[in-house]
């Protein structure tokens, strides 16, 4: 509200409109998933089989490979971020 006030106030108006226009839009959307989830009877015709050995395949290779990845940039980026700081005057 105080956004699209302000903006108005600014002279704005094309582009309070296009927000207003944006948020029911939005409001829509979120209400719609929101009656899917809560309100509509489920659906049974939905197939609930195990993913087949290549997807967990694939997964494990994504975590296994995630890991160290991101174990290695931990590392790395400590001393880059004081590095920085210190480029800034703050270290």
């Amino acid at each position: 509200y105080y956004v699209f006030g302000a903006a108005a106030d600014a002279g704005l108006w094309p582009v309070a409109a296009a927000g207003l226009v944006a948020s029911v839009v939005a409001a829509f959307y979120y209400l719609r998933i929101l009656k899917l989830m809560w309100f509509d009877a489920p659906v049974d015709d939905i197939a609930t089989d195990a993913a087949p050995v290549e997807a967990k395949w694939i997964g494990w290779a994504c975590a296994a490979f995630a890991f160290p990845l991101v174990i290695v940039g931990l590392t790395w980026l400590e001393p880059l971020t004081k590095v920085a700081s210190a480029g800034f005057g703050n270290g």
